[in-house]
């Protein structure tokens, strides 16, 4: 006998796959949503797209759900000078063809944007998982949010500024953001990554991995180059653009023990943690969404990786780090960040120690632990 199992749509107005960390997130969820016996459909809009891997083989996940690219107007590929009103055309026409396709759906709905949910009428249950909240939402967006029955966040900072908002506080799963073990938690050497990236074998390695927007902090660690000359500093992640500046911007500092990776494939990664002797989170405090709303997925993937981790002092990461854990750091201060490093290599009995407890953390932040509590959730607020 055939078991009937509930459909669960998954909503993500992103192009896939994609070499930013949300399309990681997605593709993960995805797979742990499936693992856990739901039958899961994800919808993205059928955009331009210069990789031509299909999400299963470029983010190394199973292919237990599927996949349905849904017809969009993409002026963002194709006119990217229009800007905002790009993204707007976008993200409506895709918004549009959801209503089109789910016009006789009533199951559950889970959404990363609430503008996916424009035209959707009351006869679902939709779930928004937020990553961010506008300084001053404006009446579109409380109409939205007036459409969803159950919020998942990833820290309570927005929880709270949900519930400010007049969001139901029995209606809000904080559910922080996670890792695949089996990914990161290899057991290569140190010495074999090095080699296999053409790395210094012999150079204390100090490590960054993500983008390089403002406030993701890569700027703070950079200022730190000059106050570590006996180090070599990675910077692995970022745009094309992006890198290009940044490289600029490392030239114009004589950063001389810079080493800016770029963008390198998701398979690479965890060799480059591996290779790495201390892990840096550099956020600033200077935005909201790195202070309080952030949940980075480099956060997790550190703790699995073994080695000590650098971070800001901020509200978002002291949720998940806790000075058994981490080394912190005063946010946007270079001097600071460079005492951090120089403590952990001073100290290594204590910075293995607190590396050692990181991972043993790491194991409650799984994909599937994650899919499996927002599942109970929902069982229980719906």
């Amino acid at each position: 006998m055939s078991v009937i199992r509930e459909k669960i749509i998954y909503l993500a107005n992103i192009r896939l796959p994609t070499e930013k960390a949300h399309g990681i997130q997605v593709a993960k969820m995805c797979e742990a949503l499936a693992e856990q016996g739901l039958e899961v459909e994800l919808m993205a809009p059928n955009r331009l797209n210069s990789i031509k891997d299909d999400i299963f083989n470029y983010y190394g996940i199973k292919k237990n759900f599927i996949l349905n690219k849904l017809p969009c107007i993409d002026l963002i590929s194709r006119a990217a000078w229009l800007g905002r009103i790009a993204y707007w055309v976008e993200a409506l026409s895709f918004a549009w063809s959801v209503k089109k396709h789910l016009k006789d759906f009533s199951g559950s709905i889970y959404t990363r944007e609430l503008g996916n949910i424009a035209f959707l009428g009351p006869n679902n249950r939709i779930t928004y998982e937020a990553h961010n909240l506008p300084k001053r939402p404006n009446a579109l967006y409380r109409h939205w949010l007036k459409k969803i029955n159950n919020l998942a966040v990833i820290t309570r900072g927005l929880k709270d500024d949900f519930i400010a908002l007049g969001f139901s506080a029995e209606r809000i799963l904080v559910a922080p953001d996670a890792v695949d073990l089996k990914v990161f938690s290899i057991s290569d050497s140190k010495i074999y990554c090095r080699k296999r990236l053409n790395l210094p074998l012999n150079r204390r390695i100090v490590l960054y991995a993500g983008h390089l927007y403002d406030w993701k902090g890569a700027d703070t660690l950079l200022g730190a180059a000059k106050l570590l000359p006996e180090c070599l500093l990675i910077f692995v992640g970022g745009t094309n653009v992006d890198v290009a500046n940044f490289r600029k911007k490392a030239q114009s500092n004589q950063a001389e023990n810079g080493l800016i990776v770029g963008h390198r494939p998701a398979g690479e990664i965890p060799a480059y943690l591996c290779a790495a002797d201390v892990l840096v989170l550099p956020n600033s405090a200077k935005s909201t969404i790195s202070a309080r709303y952030t949940s980075p997925l480099k956060l997790f993937e550190y703790m699995a990786s073994r080695r000590p981790i650098i971070a800001s002092d901020l509200p978002s990461l002291r949720e998940i780090l806790t000075e058994e854990i981490a080394i912190f750091f005063k946010p946007d201060d270079s001097q600071s960040l460079a005492e951090g490093i120089k403590s952990s290599f001073d100290n290594p009995a204590v910075a293995a120690k607190k590396a050692e407890t990181a991972y043993l953390k790491a194991q409650n932040y799984t994909w599937d632990k994650r899919a499996e509590e927002i599942i109970n959730f929902l069982k229980i607020v719906n």
